[in-house]
Formats: C-alpha cells, structure tokens, sequence
C-alpha cells in the first residue's frame, strides 16, 4: 500500500502524538516515518540513563553549531533524539509548560488560538499525574491523560539543601512549576511512569501499534515533499538505499522537528528562492523565513566541590557505587537512576523590575566535568540558562542531499542583553551556593572560581564554557503576518496538504524545557486537523 490519508514525517515527540490521534478514527490511513529505529537500548526506558544516550551516536543525529562567535568561535553540540520518541526519548525530562505570559505573547503577535487559555487544555489533556498528589491544583492537572508525569522519586540531601539555600535568599517554594504561577524554586515534575521514562513513543504510540489503520516506517528517511500545482501530494523516501515514492490524499504533516522541518521544507521548494537557487534547487514557494527566528536555551554552569558523603558523584562513578545504584533501581526503584538528572530548580528575575521570571536553574546534585559527563569530584552543579533569550540564529541547507546535515547559526549572545542576563544569573546562583546550607558541606567553587569576580571575567568564563540547553525553536514561525512560514493552523503558507506541527513553529522560545509544549502543539495540530480547520 503506497497511498495514505495523512503522512506524518517524524516520529518524535510531535510525531507520535499525531499518529494516535489521526488513527483513532478507523476511516484514516496514517503513516509514521521515522529516520531512526526502534527503541532496542535499554537506557532509554531508564529515566537516569540520560548521561548514556544523549550523547550516543546510534540515537543521535549529532548536529552542531557553526563556529559561534560570541562563543570564541566553539561549535556547540546539539543532540536531537534519531529514535523513536524523538528528542522526548534522550532528554532530561524535566516536564514544563512555561509561563501564562509565553502563550500570550503568541496571542498578542496575531495568533489568536494560541493563548494561554486556549493551549491550557490540550496540555491538560496529554497530563496523566498522579491522582493522589493532593497539592496540585486540579484546574491545572489532569490523571487520566495518556502521558505520565510524576513527582521526582527522591529527595537527596543536596536537593533538599538546595531548596533551603533558595528561601534563605529570600526566594519562595514553589510546589507546582505547572501550576498558577513559575516563580521559585523547588523540585521539577519530571516524564516519568514509576521508575520508567516517558516519552510519547511509549506513552502514545507503542499502545495503538496493533490499529490496523496505521503503519509505521523506521530507518526510513523522507528526502522531498512531493508538490504539483501547489499542493502537496506525497513523499519520497530513502529506505535500505532505495527511493520509493509514497502518495497522500488529504494531508501531509511535517513534525522532523527544528533543524529538520525547515530542511525538508527548504529541500522541497519552499525558501529562499535565492537561496534554492544557488544550491540548484528549484523554488515551489517564495518563503524566505524557513529556517530564520531560531531560537535556544543558552546555559553556562557553576561547578562546586564538597562533602563526599553528601554527592553521588561516587554513586555513579565508581564500580561499587555503580553497583550500588544499579541494585537500588532495578530491585527498589529508588536512587538517581529512577529520577534522572535534575531533580530540583528554580525560576528568578536578574533584577526587581522584571514583572516575570527571565532565568531558570537547573540544579544537579553531582558535579560534571563538562555538559552531560559526570566528574570524578565530589560536588555538585548549577545549569543557569536564559529563559527568554534574545539572539536569534538561522538553519540553512547547503546542497539538495538531505543527507547532509544543514547549516546551524545559533548567534548565541548576538544580542548584549543576553550577556547582561546570563552575567547576573551567576551573580543570583553564587548568593545560592554561598548560604549558611550549603557552606555546612565544605562547598567550594570549583568552575569559574572563586577569582572570577567582574563582568569582564565572568563573560569570558561564559563564552569560554556556555553551551546548549537543547530547546531549538522557531524555524517555521507560526503567524498572521504574510512573511510567517505557517498559519494559526500551522497549514504551509502556499501549499496546500502540507502543515508543520512541532517546534518549529513556535513564534518565541517558551521560559523552560520545551518538550512538553511540544506535545500540547500536537494535540492542538491534532484537533485542527480532525476538524479540518484551513
């Protein structure tokens, strides 16, 4: 069977939404293609397996940044999920919605449909939590959704001291970052079932596998859109070296995600016509933002050392710690590895006149010794990242081979701003780190150090270290305007049959972790798509 109602390109995070929506109804045909595999690596299903997968070259498709300059020129790393689930399926689970203000914003920029209060129920909808966590407010929650979020198994005695070093500095708890309000600190909610990760590959697609109506293509990747009189008609795809085509009758939906979405895009005629032009591609449609209005989490870290007794460092460098860990995950479902990298965080201003917070903290009770590696040192880590930043980059093919990876801009602290902010943000953490609470445990400032202290310093410290959060968004910008890539629909601006529906259409970056706007987008492009909203 070569022809299909709809055709979801990428199983990711948007991608496995979509499938189980579209194929609820028995009378659609619809196809997933994904480029990676099947899950077969067992650290994927274990929330603590992060430091092991979101590096990994089979489950990776091991992007990185051009020479960014305000970075002294580094090429940054930029993991994005080649599996089954996506980025969903080696991030750090961290679940957040980002702010009541980020939707309205969307709202205020002519996108009408995405306001907070109309996205609010689609992300209620996805939201299986706990039942029983009786502080939750339940106008924000839901127990009966399909993707499973939990309360971070364990409080380890640096959380716990994190959480108090916060109030000391007159910053409050925050119970619920999903709930009425994101300033604070406290412990993040995380995708987790149990002791087992989350991702909507588990949760959404491998239990409607069986649907008779619904095919899945692995290790199969989607080389063009195919287009005739401005309408999208189907798919070529590259499986075990061979080009098949595959036909579509009604919809197309593009959900490869940030870097993916506006390749395929730009590979199929819709661009930059210049810009098609000069890499011998002929341009369907004149769109010149595919691949403009990127948008990344920047963060820079603070390292200290302390206490041995106190640090997992040797839970989870050691042989024997290793040991240890491994029994009390598999046979008690307790310690780091049922929980995952960051259990606890925080949202903060740099100064009082800042209505909303422009900072978040992730706080790690090991230390590392660069970005997803742990350190021998016994200690700990604060990620501080900006949540709203300014800079924006660009995405841009350089051949018509959509085997080649694309050119990444990220312009990381293009913008003074951003500079400004991520220099106070060291300043807000180091009173953190310096309490009476933590000074209990010998802490001592490892990276930076203690010797850098102005401006100066801390930003060549910034641009010597800085790395990716991993939130690239943007690079089909959803709007009203004419220059936007998709609509409030997210249908693909002078082509029809084609829509995108995943990160890349977000019109600003959201303040926190992305992936679980991600899936309220999907089952938002869902319903449009049910309803057959144009």
């Amino acid at each position: 069977m070569n022809t299909f109602d709809y055709i979801i390109v990428g199983g990711g995070t948007a991608g496995c939404v979509l499938a189980n929506r579209l194929s609820e109804n028995k009378i659609n045909s619809v196809l997933l293609i994904e480029a990676g595999n099947k899950k077969y690596n067992p650290w994927l299903y274990i929330p603590g397996g992060y430091f092991k997968t979101i590096f990994s070259k089979y489950l990776n498709w091991g992007y990185k940044t051009q020479p960014e300059q305000e970075l002294n020129y580094r090429k940054i790393e930029w993991p994005r999920g080649k599996v089954l689930g996506g980025s969903g399926a080696i991030n750090g689970m961290v679940y957040i919605r980002g702010q009541k203000e980020d939707f309205d914003h969307w709202k205020d920029l002519g996108n009408s449909e995405w306001s907070f209060e109309k996205v609010l129920p689609f992300f209620i909808k996805s939201e299986k939590q706990k039942p029983d966590n009786d502080k939750l407010d339940k106008k924000y929650h839901n127990s009966n959704g399909l993707f499973y979020i939990s309360d971070y198994p364990e409080k380890f005695i640096l959380t716990e001291a994190f959480v108090k070093a916060t109030n000391e500095q007159n910053i409050k708890s925050n119970n619920d970052f999903n709930g009425v309000s994101q300033s604070g600190a406290g412990y993040y909610q995380i995708a987790t079932n149990k002791w087992i990760r989350s991702d909507t590959d588990i949760c959404f697609l491998k239990p409607i596998l069986t649907r008779s109506n619904l095919t899945l293509l692995t290790k199969t990747l989607v080389t063009k859109v195919i287009v005739k009189n401005k309408k999208a008609i189907g798919v070529d795809v590259l499986k075990n070296g061979k080009i098949t085509n595959i036909r579509c009758n009604k919809e197309i939906i593009v959900s490869a995600g940030t870097i993916n979405s506006p390749q395929l895009l730009q590979i199929s005629g819709i661009g930059d016509k210049n810009n098609l032009k000069k890499i011998g591609i002929k341009p369907i449609v004149n769109s010149p933002e595919v691949g403009k209005n990127l948008q990344d989490h920047l963060q820079c870290q603070l390292i200290y050392k302390c206490n041995k007794n106190v640090s997992l460092n040797q839970d989870l460098t050691s042989f024997f710690g290793k040991f240890k860990t491994l029994f009390n995950y598999m046979f008690f479902h307790k310690g780091f590895l049922a929980g995952g990298p960051a259990p606890a965080g925080a949202f903060l201003s740099t100064n009082k006149n800042i209505n909303r917070p422009n900072l978040q903290l992730h706080f790690l009770p090991l230390s590392l010794s660069m970005p997803g590696v742990i350190s021998n040192i016994h200690g700990y880590t604060f990620n501080i990242s900006l949540s709203r930043p300014k800079s924006k980059g660009e995405i841009n093919i350089l051949s018509p081979d959509p085997t080649n990876h694309p050119l990444i801009k990220a312009n990381y602290l293009s913008h003074i701003q951003d500079k400004k902010n991520l220099i106070e943000g060291i300043k807000i953490t180091r009173k953190i780190a310096n309490s009476n609470t933590f000074k209990k445990h010998n802490s001592i400032e490892i990276q930076p150090g203690s010797k850098c202290i102005s401006d100066y310093d801390l930003l060549n410290y910034i641009k010597s270290s800085a790395s990716s959060l991993y939130h690239p968004v943007g690079t089909c910008r959803m709007g009203v305007d004419k220059n936007s890539v998709v609509n409030q629909n997210l249908q693909v601006r002078g082509i029809s049959g084609l829509r995108v529906a995943d990160a890349s259409i977000m019109p600003t970056i959201i303040s926190g972790n992305t992936n679980a706007t991600v899936i309220m987008i999907a089952e938002k492009a869902s319903e449009i798509i049910i309803k057959n909203l144009n």
